[in-house]
């Protein structure tokens, strides 16, 4: 069922876990399915916030290559979006690090950690409660 706060509808969904009171325990998710691609966030930002055409895509092209180059020594960036760092894997079960050759270790991915306090979530009561950032 969609509820609405301060900003973003919201669902509750059941795990499958139980709680104290044999109920499902609940977790939530955002109600929307809509997704942007680069273009359409580029377009978005075009109409609602005066960028030129172009401009959002070739910052994002600019931020990821610096990241790029800046991760690939094992260094944590960390942006006023948040902080990013490279996350490796093991490929393959090893006890004795003498074992272990480069062609062992891959990418995973990037960790993303969003900024805590930052431009995401602020507060919108006296109670403390938070809510998501919508512009």
């Amino acid at each position: 069922m969609p509820r609405k706060t301060d900003g973003m509808e919201f669902k509750l969904l059941p795990r499958p876990t139980k709680g104290d009171d044999g109920q499902p325990l609940l977790y939530v998710r955002p109600a929307s399915n809509r997704k942007y691609n680069m273009q359409g966030v580029d377009d978005w930002a075009t109409k609602y916030r005066n960028f030129h055409s172009g401009d959002l895509t070739h910052a994002v092209e600019g931020l990821i290559d610096v990241l790029a180059v800046l991760m690939s020594d094992g260094s944590r960036v960390e942006t006023n979006m948040g902080s990013f760092a490279p996350k490796l894997k093991l490929e393959g079960d090893f006890t004795d690090p003498s074992q272990v050759k480069d062609d062992d270790v891959t990418l995973a991915g990037v960790e993303f950690i969003p900024p805590v306090g930052g431009g995401f979530v602020h507060q919108t009561s006296s109670s403390g409660v938070a809510t998501l950032w919508t512009p």
